[in-house]
């Protein structure tokens, strides 16, 4: 059985929190369930699962949004000085998910109890047996240096594989996000570490449009507001919903959160009053660096002014007129999609024939595809652009491995949460597929 998650997120915590213990809980739960599930093949008879790959198709940690990269150095710069950062921000995450890592080590070495099975094929509800699970974590464009010696070998004494990309006889996975519109040409994973042994690349680079915004402007905006006391706590959800969700839509949920807060008392005006001038000043903050040191994406035109007038004016981005015109339309000026990236064959290793299905941990979900003649099926889990449908088509319902994709109900929940994907190819008895995710009732 094969399991795929994405974008946990994990920070530092200087800025905001992990996703809520209980939502990862329900995680591991959804987990045992898919692997209960997954002994009843489809000719109704019950053959235990042996083995459990669970892949984090990257960003398990956000090592760019901390405060940490609010003063001159910049994770694309090259200097002694950006290794010792990235270490302690990498500390940081491992620490804020200390709780999380632990049970995937316990994962890997418990594995996970499932009933064994009679001689007629039935499940023996009084016996048990132990399914091996093993733990793999692929760097993504929020914790790239997850490869680095230094890390890799923390991840190994915690029985944790780490890499690039993961595949198997029919689905290839990897993070993607050299296929986002608003990411880099720049490859950086030739040479995660350089040369000379720092963690930054060999050279001081410009940093992709996702990364501009993250660093020069989100983790700006979230030390202005941790540095209100009174009003860190109030808005650490919103944080993490900025953080994990599509950076297009930023204005988008500051503006409902806005909304939601709109009540004539004081506190809350000065409040409001507090959140929309730190935001208008990270945004002019990030707009005079993006003009300093231009972000390399695949935008075919200048769009830097055009992009600081749609984030700055977060007021006007309620419920109730947050069609996302603007941010639709900063994608179609890209004429960019997934066939055209040549992520047709690109993310499958050379040695491998065409596979079934990929899976992409970053590009955003409407970018999934359905597989044609001749072609796989991609299965993409990141962020929606807002506003979203509660269910998208079956995606693949054809080929050995099939695919229905469900996204959780409301524009915050399906920012805060992580998605995940499980799939049974075992070459005999077909497919099966769910997907599980945390429910409403874990909310931030």
């Amino acid at each position: 059985m094969l399991v795929i998650t994405a974008n946990w997120s994990i920070p530092d915590g200087t800025l905001y929190g992990p996703l809520s213990w209980g939502r990862a809980q329900h995680f591991f739960l959804a987990l045992h369930r898919a692997a209960l599930r997954f002994g009843f093949r489809h000719d109704g008879t019950y053959h235990p699962v042996e083995q459990i790959d669970l892949v984090f198709a990257g960003d398990t940690g956000d090592w760019l949004v901390s405060s940490e990269w609010t003063e001159k150095m910049r994770p694309w710069h090259r200097s002694s000085r950006t290794t010792e950062i990235v270490h302690r921000v990498a500390a940081g995450s491992l620490r804020c998910g200390a709780r999380f890592f632990a049970r995937l080590s316990q994962l890997v070495r418990d594995g996970v109890g499932v009933p064994q099975a009679d001689s007629r094929g039935r499940p023996v509800l009084q016996s048990s047996k132990r399914a091996s699970v093993r733990v793999t974590l692929l760097s993504g464009d929020r914790d790239r240096w997850l490869e680095h010696p230094a890390f890799a070998s923390l991840a190994t004494r915690h029985a944790l594989s780490v890499g690039a990309q993961w595949s198997n006889q029919s689905v290839v996975v990897c993070h993607g996000d050299a296929f986002d519109p608003l990411g880099s040409s720049w490859q950086c994973d030739q040479d995660p570490h350089g040369a000379s042994g720092h963690i930054a690349s060999a050279l001081d680079r410009p940093p992709s449009l996702s990364e501009s915004l993250a660093v020069d402007l989100l983790a700006r905006f979230g030390r202005a507001i941790c540095e209100q006391g009174q009003l860190r706590s109030r808005v650490s959800s919103l944080l993490r919903r900025l953080a994990t969700g599509w950076p297009l839509d930023m204005p988008t949920h500051i503006g409902a959160w806005l909304m939601a807060n709109k009540v004539s008392a004081e506190p809350d005006h000065t409040a409001r009053q507090v959140l929309v001038e730190a935001w208008r000043r990270a945004v002019g903050h990030w707009h005079r660096e993006a003009r300093r040191v231009v972000p390399e994406s695949f935008m075919q035109c200048d769009s830097i002014d055009r992009l600081a007038g749609w984030l700055e004016t977060v007021e006007e981005h309620t419920q109730e007129s947050r069609g996302g015109g603007c941010a639709d339309a900063f994608l179609m000026s890209t004429g960019l999609s997934l066939e055209q990236t040549g992520l047709s064959y690109a993310a499958a290793p050379t040695q491998m024939q065409a596979p079934r299905a990929v899976v992409l941990g970053h590009p955003p979900a409407h970018l999934s595809t359905v597989a044609k003649q001749g072609q796989h099926t991609t299965v993409c889990l990141g962020p929606a652009l807002l506003p979203q449908s509660v269910l998208s088509p079956v995606l693949d319902s054809s080929g050995c491995v099939d695919v229905s994709f469900i996204t959780p109900r409301g524009a915050s929940q399906r920012a805060c949460t992580p998605v995940a994907i499980a799939l049974l190819d075992n070459g005999k008895d077909g497919p099966a597929d769910r997907i599980v995710f945390p429910d409403e009732r874990y909310r931030e």
